[in-house]
């Protein structure tokens, strides 16, 4: 785990591997990325897909 603070914020970083259970989360910043709906089943299956592999990560933060 990271610790960065960014302005008056303190952000804990922490990188691990991509988990089915992340597709919500990940649903949303696609929607902040792109301005536009995901379709959440696609998602998940890639999911499906890619938590399996080896070389697939994400960031999760909390903002203290």
């Amino acid at each position: 785990m990271t610790k960065k603070i960014v302005g008056d914020e303190c952000i804990d970083i922490n990188v691990r591997k991509a988990r089915i259970e992340d597709v919500i989360d990940l649903s949303e910043l696609f929607i902040e990325f792109i301005g536009t709906d995901s379709n959440i089943e696609k998602m998940q299956n890639q999911l499906e897909i890619i938590s399996t592999q080896p070389n697939y990560y994400v960031a999760d933060t909390i903002f203290e």
